[in-house]
């Protein structure tokens, strides 16, 4: 039987010293960005043993608009608590040690705009005590009155760490979180996302702040982690463009870069024709703004007007050089038209850098857990790839996954032959430098060119038209704080002495992004460049060389690297394919191990083929339960491609067969075990957005409309647990008006 002093249903963990997680907590607030989850910090007592336990554990989505919000988080935790005690006091087994009740908790949330923990403390029986902790670790004290401003830039921090939380990369199957998460509905109703849009609307001019998105080194108005969890949640995840599309009109007057994201809504929401009109008018007031030109060029590529969007690819990099996201569409725009040599080239120049990782705090071993409700799941784990032939492609993350699928694409397109004579072509090979020295064409030592750190030197005169952009260390907002109380409190810092006081108005700074502090190295390194490239011109033998690969360029490593990738797994899946045909010709069983197909599915989905990619995971899922197969398995059911897999049967029925298949996935995964989620249950628990599962209904709501899912789901007869998990999601779809909601 569970412990008396463990909450129900809620997963926790035991300290060893008082206060230890707070103390852990307070040292590491110099290191947070956005920072990590919320901590609530317990202490339960025992009058009948006199005997105090302290825990702890991590909490995403609670409402923090105000402290009475927060405090009231901690006073909902009596209900767990007074459920286990009256469970466990029936006949009079619990007439020995007492019972436990909370004693006293603290709620730490923090403010990623003005850098401060926010902590409010609760006694029971008792009051509400609110202070804030500074980047020094010390004690700042906040007003009761303090300014609106203060709390809508925490209500935003909160809900964005739970949408960040709940978000998972590409390369990732389950999204990162510390042990003892609990994760709620950041936002449960349309009162609450309205107080929230409002929030965002104040502190947008001051995104920038928080930080870039993943995809860029340069945070800037239109690209920082604000916007990139808004389009995550409202657009990616729920398919629900016409809400950011509203909030892009009311920022549009803060900068005209936002016609960039309010284009993309556009586009999205099935509204070309605005998208063409808003573009059109910005780009003439603002002809080299980088994002809009991106989103025209975005729109560009979907109406199939690849030589248009080439020619504004080209003047994107010359306005962005040092951005990825420029040299990938000059590399997709060259893929598109067939002109395989600049494609190389223009993918060899990205600028690629490594994504900061996740804020994960770190906390002291626990002296034991609680993690109610993730008993007899071992049966249903991922299956152990890890002994088959490791390819080397799973691993890679960020800039260098992204330049693989673009490498990817261009072998799909120009086969794997003809894209190594264009490379042999276009870089200096090995053999062929050996070939040269044997020559002799180098009789006299010359310098060597020093290497460039960034491919971009190989764009020297673009770099150096670029305007700068990067954002500098932004300025610290005013500490705020709060009134300190006269107990003694289990976080050291409540006892210390207020040393600054949040203004009861504080002063907001809308100042932009400061500028670039690139300009100075990129132009050393073009300087450097030009006078290394001379001083070889003039060597005696070394213009023989330099005329002999003047039309070449070096080949970065990295992209060396991903040819090698690339071929490693080509040559397995030429293997599966053939073994196949082999098996099929002579009408043999092709059968291979869970894990087997598991692998295969992830090499086929890396290589961007989805059909076989759905195949290998329905073998795999087919054979054994696996968490990762059928997460990536219904990932790949959303897809508009996903009909092809049934286009024998025509094509209403390929609709219908391809949303049943989707659908009968889900309940799969309710089914397994206990009619919860699984092993994914100890991750989500009881959050129904954001939720992959909720994701690939609203994806399917989008596509087929609600009342063809909800017939569909009708017909499946699934147990009355699994339905009634399934009818959250659709219920969710209707109230907040997820696209083809009213179909």
């Amino acid at each position: 039987m569970a412990a008396t002093d463990a909450l129900r249903d809620i997963p926790e963990l035991f300290e060893t010293a008082l206060g230890e997680s707070l103390v852990t907590r307070t040292d590491q607030i110099p290191q947070f960005r956005v920072g990590p989850p919320d901590l609530c910090h317990l202490v339960k007592t025992n009058a009948k043993l006199q005997r105090d336990v302290t825990s702890y554990h991590y909490v995403t989505g609670v409402e923090a608009s105000s402290a009475g919000s927060l405090a009231a988080y901690i006073n909902t935790l009596n209900y767990s608590m007074d459920s286990q005690t009256k469970s466990s006091s029936w006949f009079g087994s619990s007439s020995s040690s007492g019972t436990y009740r909370i004693k006293s908790g603290v709620y730490c949330c923090y403010n990623a705009f003005a850098m401060v923990d926010v902590r409010v403390e609760v006694r029971i029986p008792g009051g509400v005590n609110v202070y804030g902790v500074n980047r020094a670790g010390k004690r700042v004290a906040i007003a009761p009155d303090s300014s609106p401003t203060f709390w809508a830039e925490l209500f935003v921090s909160a809900v964005l760490r739970a949408i960040l939380a709940d978000t998972p990369s590409p390369a990732e199957l389950y999204p990162p979180g510390p042990p003892g998460l609990r994760r709620l509905d950041p936002l449960p109703d349309l009162n609450i996302e309205a107080r929230f849009l409002d929030a965002v609307r104040d502190v947008f001019p001051r995104a920038w702040q928080l930080g870039p998105n993943p995809d860029v080194q340069v945070p800037s108005l239109t690209s920082n982690i604000l916007v990139h969890g808004l389009v995550r949640y409202f657009g990616i995840g729920a398919c629900r463009w016409d809400v950011l599309a509203k909030l892009w009109r009311d920022l549009l007057p803060v900068d005209a870069s936002v016609a960039a994201l309010l284009a993309d809504a556009y586009v999205h929401a099935d509204s070309d024709a605005k998208a063409v009109r808003l573009l059109h008018q910005t780009l003439q007031a603002h002809p080299n703004c980088t994002p809009v030109l991106l989103a025209q060029i975005e729109l560009l590529q979907k109406k199939g007007k690849h030589d248009m969007a080439l020619v504004l690819a080209k003047r994107l990099v010359n306005t962005a050089p040092l951005e990825f996201k420029a040299w990938e569409k000059l590399t997709q725009c060259y893929t598109a038209v067939g002109d395989w040599p600049m494609a190389l080239l223009a993918l060899n120049s990205c600028p690629m850098f490594a994504n900061p990782a996740r804020e994960f705090p770190m906390m002291p071993e626990p002296a034991r857990t609680h993690f109610p409700g993730t008993d007899d799941l071992a049966e249903y784990t991922d299956n152990d790839t890890a002994s088959l032939t490791p390819l080397r492609a799973e691993g890679l993350r960020g800039t260098f996954r992204r330049a693989y699928t673009l490498l990817a694409a261009m072998v799909d397109a120009a086969g794997w032959e003809e894209l190594l004579a264009h490379r042999a072509n276009v870089f200096v090979m090995e053999d062929e430098y050996r070939q040269v020295k044997e020559e002799e064409l180098m009789p006299t030592p010359v310098t060597h060119v020093p290497d460039v750190s960034t491919p971009v030197a190989h764009a020297a005169t673009l770099a150096a038209a670029a305007d700068g952009n990067a954002a500098g260390e932004p300025a610290s907002p005013t500490s705020p704080s709060v009134a300190g109380g006269a107990s003694i409190s289990v976080d050291p810092v409540a006892n210390q002495a207020v040393v600054e006081e949040l203004p009861k108005s504080s002063p907001v700074s809308n100042a932009p992004p400061p500028g670039n502090k690139d300009d100075a190295e990129r132009a050393a390194r073009a300087e450097v460049w030009n006078s290394a490239k001379a001083r070889t011109t003039t060597g005696g033998g070394g213009s023989k060389l330099l005329s002999a690969f003047s039309h070449k360029r070096l080949c970065e490593r990295w992209l060396d690297d991903l040819f090698l990738m690339l071929y490693e797994d080509l040559r397995v899946y030429t293997a599966w394919k053939a073994e196949e045909a082999h098996a099929r010709e002579y009408q043999l069983a092709y059968k291979r191990t869970c894990a087997e197909w598991e692998y295969l599915g992830d090499l086929a989905r890396r290589l961007g083929k989805h059909l076989d990619a759905r195949a290998a995971y329905r073998e795999c899922t087919e054979l054994r339960f696996s968490p990762k197969a059928s997460l990536r398995l219904l990932a790949l059911q959303t897809e508009p491609d996903a009909v092809l897999d049934y286009k024998s049967q025509g094509p209403d029925a390929a609709q219908r067969a391809a949303l049943m298949a989707a659908l009968t996935n889900v309940g799969r995964m309710l089914t397994i075990p206990g009619h919860n989620l699984g092993l994914l249950h100890r991750v989500y628990g009881d959050l129904v957005y954001p939720n992959p599962l909720a994701s690939a209904v609203f994806m399917l709501i989008t596509r087929y409309g609600l009342a063809k899912v909800q017939s569909e789901a009708l017909g499946l007869n699934f147990p009355p647990p699994v339905f009634k998990r399934v009818t959250h999601f659709l219920d969710a779809a209707e109230r907040f008006r997820v696209k083809g909601w009213d179909e």
